[in-house]
């Protein structure tokens, strides 16, 4: 495991050899919650990908797309169920099982189902491999389905706190 410092840990923050100072990892920690909070309460997940799209930031935008069809995907699911499967267990699946579970309930239908996967496996791609080549058409028309998607759970609109519901 390498010493980098994760916004997204709850554990004290350990510093190892040429790590920056625990006090500056703490405050540099505390911004980084704030600011990753107050972009995503104000923006919502519609605006996000738009702005992607406006950036011609495509690597950013299919990774987005992924990383809102999760977090949103667990709400709606936690919702769903009526909490009678922890959250930290839905905190667990994967995009690949969040994407089953969500159709198996028939809360999505078979096209998104579909355009989930298709934004799925290009994110995967691209996590595996960062330097190859992205059709600036195909993944502009990915994003455009990952807000078809997001339209379909009644989310895209939605500030990133917010609770979803069934």
């Amino acid at each position: 495991m390498s010493d980098a410092i994760s916004p997204f840990n709850d554990e004290e923050i350990e510093v190892g050899p040429g790590a920056i100072p625990v006090s500056l990892a703490k405050i540099l920690r505390q911004d980084v919650e704030v600011g990753a909070r107050t972009v995503f309460a104000q923006k919502t997940p519609r605006r996000m990908l738009e702005e992607a799209i406006s950036e011609r930031a495509w690597f950013r935008g299919i990774v987005l797309s992924a990383a809102l069809f999760e977090h949103f995907g667990s709400l709606i699911l936690q919702n769903y169920l009526h909490n009678k499967v922890s959250s930290e267990k839905l905190k667990r699946l994967t995009l690949e099982r969040i994407i089953i579970f969500l159709y198996a309930l028939n809360l999505i239908d078979q096209p998104t189902y579909s355009k989930m996967f298709e934004i799925k496996d290009k994110r995967d791609e691209l996590a595996h491999n960062p330097f190859a080549g992205l059709d600036p058409e195909q993944a502009e028309r990915l994003i455009k389905k990952a807000i078809e998607c997001l339209e379909a759970l009644q989310v895209a609109d939605s500030p990133g706190d917010a609770q979803c519901e069934s």
